[in-house]
């Protein structure tokens, strides 16, 4: 037996697997909805790409920091307007739209009213009902003034933000059209569920692991992260809504805590395709408590042990950052009443996704007779507790660090 096909690049680095998993989408498997969009800066067209997606993804963030703030203060209230809808239809509305409700600060209209035709424009071409011809680039254009500040203005962490627009005081009919059309846009975008309020992006060097040189930003400095050369690197969207542990931190009170899941998995041949998955797996966790604010602190948002290993608020490095799957369980009921059957709620779909995953690289991978390989599948579940693929490690590190996990290492299922 030999280790390694040749092209095994083509899943375990970045780059190869954003655009093997790209090919699969055109070809009628759709990874949107478990692998976060990435964008591979060795390509050009793929930096305008991100820079539009970054444009985008502010301007929502502005709308849902809205609609989260009128939720805060009117939530009961907004239930009543929907209620009526559905019951009496739109006619009902009518009288809302002269109902005012006290708020915290104003607000500035014209943004939010910009916000609602912008995300109705993407409704609309999402769904089909704007022709191909209806060019993003020709709507950016257009209205590329009040995009540029909605972009600004989800940039910022104060939404009293104004911009250089008269604030006021919106009708509850208004305040409920917000919250809406932000909630239309969820369903009808998979990654909004986890995108979250902040446009956080991760940035990952192409050939690189162990997590070097892996940040955060939230900001696009062309100058600095286009225009300069810099080593081959994608950039992907970070999973903002993820789920968290709560663990006892050095002060023994409980921390949100985030963290990966490792799924080992074996592949024996190409062709044809044979792949083997370790019937278990493990929680890989971060040592320090989670923050969208403080995004630049590796300690709470990168969970590879040959970075939490050197957190020095972790007694023991090698026991306490990981987790069983019994033991997750165990804490899902425990800490949140959420009872799972691991079998049929999660790990199926962590099955489906990597033979989706390495479907996707048949074509590029070479099969050689007598070979083998062995792939560490790293994910993440958002706070729906729905799998997503962070990235796949070649030959990954198969630590006995716990009793439990030498346990696992003789155990696998077929696929």
């Amino acid at each position: 037996m030999c280790n390694h096909f040749p092209n095994n690049q083509e899943l375990t680095t970045k780059a190869g697997l954003a655009r093997n998993l790209l090919k699969l989408n055109e070809c009628g498997t759709n990874s949107e909805s478990w692998f976060p969009r990435c964008y591979d800066f060795t390509d050009a067209s793929q930096i305008q790409e991100f820079l539009i997606d970054f444009q985008r993804t502010s301007a929502i963030s502005y709308m849902k920091k809205q609609a989260e703030y009128f939720k805060k203060l009117h939530r009961n209230e907004l239930k009543r307007v929907k209620k009526e809808l559905r019951t009496k239809g739109n006619k009902a509305l009518k009288k809302y739209k002269g109902f005012y409700l006290p708020l915290q600060h104003k607000v500035n209209i014209s943004m939010l009213k910009a916000g609602i035709a912008f995300i109705q424009y993407l409704l609309q071409f999402r769904t089909g009902l704007i022709k191909e011809d209806t060019k993003w680039t020709k709507y950016t254009r257009i209205n590329k003034h009040l995009l540029d500040t909605l972009a600004k203005l989800g940039q910022s962490n104060d939404i009293k933000e104004c911009g250089s627009e008269r604030c006021v005081i919106p009708s509850l009919y208004f305040e409920f059209k917000v919250v809406s059309v932000v909630k239309e846009y969820s369903k009808v975008y998979p990654q909004a569920r986890m995108d979250g309020a902040e446009n956080i992006w991760i940035v990952k060097p192409c050939f690189i692991s162990r997590g070097i040189g892996v940040h955060c930003i939230n900001d696009v400095k062309e100058e600095y992260y286009v225009g300069q050369k810099m080593q081959a690197k994608v950039i992907q969207k970070y999973i903002e809504n993820t789920f968290l542990l709560h663990l006892p931190g050095p002060s023994g009170r409980l921390e949100c805590r985030k963290f990966d899941i490792r799924q080992w998995v074996l592949v024996t041949s190409f062709n044809p395709l044979v792949i083997y998955m370790f019937n278990s797996c493990y929680l890989k966790i971060c040592g320090s408590e989670f923050s969208l604010i403080d995004f630049k602190d590796k300690y709470r948002h990168l969970a590879n042990y040959s970075i939490q290993k050197s957190n020095t608020r972790v007694n023991n490095t090698r026991s306490d950052l990981v987790m069983s799957i019994k033991d997750f369980i165990k804490h899902l009921n425990d800490q949140f009443n959420i009872k799972v059957n691991w079998q049929t709620d999660i790990f199926s779909k962590l099955a489906e996704i990597v033979k989706n995953t390495i479907y996707s690289g048949l074509d590029a991978i070479e099969h050689k007779s007598n070979s083998f390989e062995l792939y560490g599948f790293d994910f993440v579940l958002d706070n729906k507790l729905n799998p997503w693929l962070i990235e796949v490690n070649l030959s990954p590190a198969c630590s006995e660090r716990t009793d439990w996990l030498t346990d696992m290492l003789g155990n696998y299922l077929a696929l």
